[in-house]
């Protein structure tokens, strides 16, 4: 299935993605940290086309491949960076790596909506398990804090 987005062309193949995804394990059964958590659960209150994107890809977005929590803004929202993979290929679209000298490389994330989004076929922490050839898709977006206020040091992994 081809999927355009955001500037991107993509082929995507959703039954290999959804199949890896139903096997895969939750974010917070690797990482108890309360960033995990928060994200998590989160995720069950991502606006619409956010959901859309994920579902049109076959991924659930609380099996991410690595999420880091940036920081917490002065409205007391929490950024975030995740990034997913799927099975499928990048037909045409913005470069995400920029690379300004041989050491240093920024990512370019495209508008969607209310996220910055970017896809790569250069892929960090490979899944064994998902169908080749594998794209991964990188986010980048804010979501409140459900979880009960905890001091600062519980709150770090």
């Amino acid at each position: 299935m081809n999927i355009h987005i955001a500037g991107y062309s993509i082929s995507s193949n959703y039954k290999k993605t959804k199949l890896f995804y139903s096997k895969g394990a939750y974010i917070t059964n690797a990482c108890k940290c309360n960033y995990c958590k928060n994200y998590c659960l989160a995720c069950d209150y991502l606006d619409l086309s956010t959901k859309i994107l994920f579902r049109s890809f076959g991924i659930n977005p609380k099996k991410e491949a690595e999420v880091w929590h940036l920081f917490e803004d002065d409205d007391g929202f929490h950024h975030y960076s995740v990034f997913y993979h799927f099975s499928g290929k990048i037909i045409n679209g913005p470069p995400f790596w920029i690379e300004h000298s041989k050491e240093v490389s920024t990512p370019n994330f495209v508008k969607f909506n209310n996220i910055g989004i970017g896809f790569t076929e250069s892929i960090s922490i490979s899944p064994r398990s998902l169908a080749e050839p594998i794209v991964q898709l990188e986010i980048e977006l804010s979501m409140p804090w459900l979880l009960k206020k905890l001091p600062l040091e519980e709150n770090t992994k």
